[in-house]
């Protein structure tokens, strides 16, 4: 019975059925109650760890986008100049992951140490997505993307 009851809790806070506009608004949503949590307390150290996971994020999203455009441009390069191209933005781009991985991992910590779960902060601190799937690379990743999206939609026009 408590089983059943975590399980239907689980799946009122993280739908399987999420739309992808779900995903970004839930990861601008959790982002921004995280800040203005921190703000709220004058907590510097946070404000500074989610202003890096930020930059992380942004840093990560702007490789990713190189790799595509480099493949779409690759008709203009020579083939061993286009594979030498692809080699380096592909190591720029672990390099760019692992960074985030590990400023998301550092932020999480920071707020589960300082910070109790309650309305404020969330169990799953600045991550927006289901707690399992923060060890899961590709998830990380996505999660970068729909942070990302959230900004961009969400910003003053």
């Amino acid at each position: 019975m408590v089983l059943e009851d975590t399980v239907e809790a689980y799946r009122k806070i993280y739908p399987t059925n999420a739309k992808p506009n779900d995903n970004y608004q839930n990861a601008y949503a959790r982002f921004t109650q995280v800040k203005d949590f921190l703000e709220d307390n004058e907590d510097k150290k946070g404000l500074s760890l989610i202003e890096e996971l930020l930059t992380k994020a942004i840093s990560y999203i702007d490789c990713i986008v190189r790799m595509d455009i480099s493949n779409t441009v690759r008709f203009r390069l020579e083939e061993e100049e286009m594979i030498n191209k692809l080699v380096e933005l592909d190591h720029l781009r672990r390099i760019k992951h692992e960074a985030l991985i590990s400023q998301l991992n550092i932020t999480n910590r920071y707020l589960f140490k300082n910070y109790e779960v309650d309305n404020d902060i969330p169990a799953g601190r600045v991550y927006s997505l289901p707690p399992e799937t923060i060890r899961d690379r590709v998830s990380v990743g996505d999660w970068a993307g729909y942070l990302i999206t959230g900004l961009y939609e969400n910003r003053d026009r």
